[in-house]
């Protein structure tokens, strides 16, 4: 899962375990005890996912050496999915009050999580970053901005040329997925209190 689906998948966490949650990826700087929550809940939301019997078959829908970034290439398109079927996974909400709730939320709490998580998570509100995955264009800029950190990852952007024929089959997937993803963080991952 990308930043958008664990934001929305960890929404009953505090906003410090949330921001640990949201920037684990980036940001392993150890930080409160309620920071590795985030930290912890991150790991588990990746690993459920990265083996998933339906995850996994999704892979092969990328060819080639495509197939070796296809778990990347999936979370970024997970969250495009996400926006895009919105409505159906929180109908109280729309996404933009959601995402903007959440983000200053935790920028509230930038006194109690690491220097490097709260300015990443400052770029991700003033960049509007997660606001640009309602479109493959947002997707398409993840991707460069990955690239441009690990230049070993270029090949990944061949696959907007398949995105788009692939994208009925990956939005399939991710509708079987993403209801067995919240069910099993509400059972296993989630602290036994949570903040909202």
């Amino acid at each position: 899962m990308n930043l958008l689906a664990h934001l929305h998948v960890g929404d009953r966490l505090s906003p410090v375990a949330s921001a640990a949650n949201l920037v684990a990826d980036i940001c392993r700087e150890a930080g409160s005890p309620e920071y590795t929550k985030g930290i912890n809940v991150h790991k588990k939301i990746d690993a459920f996912t990265d083996s998933h019997p339906i995850v996994l078959e999704a892979r092969r829908l990328f060819p080639g050496e495509l197939r070796r970034f296809s778990s990347v290439i999936l979370d970024l398109v997970f969250d495009y999915c996400l926006s895009q079927s919105w409505d159906q996974w929180d109908s109280t909400t729309t996404r933009g009050d959601f995402i903007e709730s959440r983000l200053n939320d935790m920028q509230q709490c930038t006194d109690q999580i690491p220097l490097q998580a709260s300015q990443t998570i400052h770029r991700i509100q003033q960049g509007r970053l997660l606001h640009q995955y309602s479109e493959l264009r947002g997707v398409e800029m993840s991707m460069r901005h990955i690239v441009r950190r690990r230049p070993k990852f270029a090949p990944m952007l061949n696959a907007m040329d398949i995105l788009g024929s692939r994208q009925p089959l990956i939005d399939e997937t991710f509708q079987r997925f993403y209801p067995e993803l919240l069910e099993y963080v509400q059972q296993n991952a989630l602290p036994a209190q949570d903040y909202r």
